[in-house]
């Protein structure tokens, strides 16, 4: 459910920064979808096909993504474009993102031999 907000805030942030930087819209569709991919991926490889191989796999897709969500959040933090409430929100939302998926990927980690069984 986080995902869908998350969604639909980046396309409002869209809006704010396609007249102010297109790297920053492109940032902004990137990881729009790429949240939306997890959704699908998560639930194709931790349902359908529990392997060792797709689960360290989605393991390590989760701690890049936590990843790219932490330096999202450092960016748009200094950010000179768009407004700076817009920014502040955005950044802070990312960053919990950031905790969330973090969290997940110890957690997925922890008890990956539960998750494969």
């Amino acid at each position: 459910m986080n995902t869908l907000y998350f969604l639909i805030y980046k396309v409002k942030e869209l809006q704010a920064y396609v007249h102010s930087s297109k790297v920053l819209a492109a940032a902004a569709i990137w990881t729009a979808l790429l949240q939306v991919f997890m959704i699908a991926l998560g639930h194709l490889m931790l349902k359908r096909y529990p392997a060792k191989a797709t689960v360290g796999f989605f393991l390590g897709f989760v701690l890049i993504v936590a990843q790219q969500n932490l330096l999202l959040s450092v960016t748009i933090w200094g950010s000179s474009f768009g407004t700076r409430s817009v920014n502040r929100v955005f950044s802070v939302f990312a960053f919990c993102l950031f905790i969330v998926y973090s969290v997940f990927g110890g957690v997925l980690g922890y008890y990956k031999d539960s998750v494969i069984e």
